[in-house]
């Protein structure tokens, strides 16, 4: 049957669901349930904050031998006043300790779970279910994503995005020999309250890409209705290397030595010119990921001026490995942002042309 949740009054609900073989025991505000493998527990409203806004919710998920098993949170926003989901129900014993819940047939024949809103939750406000697994479905187009759609902007204006939502953009950068824009990607985190704009940004040399998934796990786990200011990012700068497993650009010349471009130049020089005005200069902070080059064995560390006490305080607020002091005044993408007054570091992450988990996971620590 289809199960319809009503939502709470911000659209959203989050389902915890048991990936780990063996059953799990759910800890939320004291009260426990065992979770089996493949069961969801659904919850009317978002578990990522509780009221009052400064109280983190205690959420925990422990496996039988005390390890603390992978939790896959899934939060849904949606326009409707309700989600629909597949799901066989289940009985669970260990559910008696918690509220029944008035199913009704109504609304076209699917069952209706009466959860408890938001501003009445407690630890009775959960249901079980057995997850129906359905075949997968290839995506219909090509530009199907979970993601809003990205608007296309000739520059990037902080003001025009809403606050407290995650919202993407394509920014017009330069024209190729048809005419055609070329545009790189970028990420708009605006939080509720104003506040610094951080950015954030990855790839300007295109073989560099540990960066990249960094820069996802960072946007997918802001809490938007906490975050004060907005955290800018863009994971690709050198989109044409990116494209084509390159460090350089299309005109053979390396983009972290061409900044800050020229408005008439080279085509290096013009896009740098453009990457600078268009999206760097708005930012108030900084941080550009890179790896290694070839050849060259990497760490995590930073490059950044030590003599400014507030790039030292940036800096070791990521917890590097090593610090490594340079003012930066050799066309990098940092010395430029540097010299429009924005406090940038570098950060250098393992090796290039490949995925480190190790190396991404000390990324992401380090940023957020």
């Amino acid at each position: 049957d289809d199960i319809v949740i009503p939502l709470s009054s911000r659209g959203t609900c989050t389902l915890l669901y048991n990936t780990q073989g063996e059953t799990a025991e759910i800890t939320y505000n004291g009260n426990s349930i065992q979770l089996p493998v493949d069961h969801v527990i659904i919850f009317n409203k978002d578990l990522s904050f509780d009221e009052p806004e400064d109280e983190e919710c205690e959420l925990q998920m422990t496996a039988k031998k005390g390890s603390l098993a992978r939790i896959v949170c899934v939060r849904f926003a949606t326009d409707p006043d309700a989600l629909s989901l597949s799901t066989e129900e289940t009985q669970c014993p260990s559910a008696k300790n918690f509220s029944e819940f008035d199913v009704d047939l109504h609304l076209s024949g699917k069952k209706t779970l009466n959860m408890i809103p938001s501003s009445q939750y407690s630890s009775t406000g959960l249901h079980q279910y057995k997850w129906k697994r359905q075949p997968y479905v290839p995506p219909t187009s090509l530009n199907q994503t979970l993601a809003p759609p990205p608007i296309v902007v000739d520059e990037l204006d902080i003001n025009a995005f809403e606050k407290g939502r995650v919202q993407t953009a394509w920014i017009n950068l330069v024209q190729d020999g048809f005419g055609e824009w070329m545009k790189i990607p970028v990420i708009i985190a605006r939080g509720v309250h104003d506040g610094p704009i951080y950015g954030i940004t990855a790839a300007v040399h295109g073989n560099e890409l540990n960066g990249v998934p960094g820069i996802h796990r960072l946007i997918q786990h802001i809490n938007i209705k906490k975050l004060s200011g907005a955290v800018i990012a863009c994971p690709c700068v050198n989109v044409t290397g990116f494209l084509s497993y390159k460090r350089t650009y299309r005109d053979g010349r390396d983009l972290n030595r061409t900044f800050p471009g020229k408005e008439q130049g080279f085509a290096s020089q013009v896009y740098c010119h453009a990457v600078l005005t268009k999206l760097i200069s708005h930012f108030e902070y900084h941080i550009d990921l890179h790896t290694a080059s070839f050849g060259r064995v990497n760490s995590y560390y930073v490059r950044c001026d030590m003599n400014d006490p507030v790039v030292e305080k940036f800096a070791w607020l990521c917890n590097p490995q090593i610090i490594l002091h340079n003012s930066g005044q050799d066309g990098t993408l940092r010395g430029a942002a540097t010299e429009l007054g924005i406090k940038s570091i570098t950060i250098e992450v393992g090796n290039p042309q490949s995925f480190q988990s190790r190396f991404i996971s000390w990324t992401y620590a380090g940023v957020r």
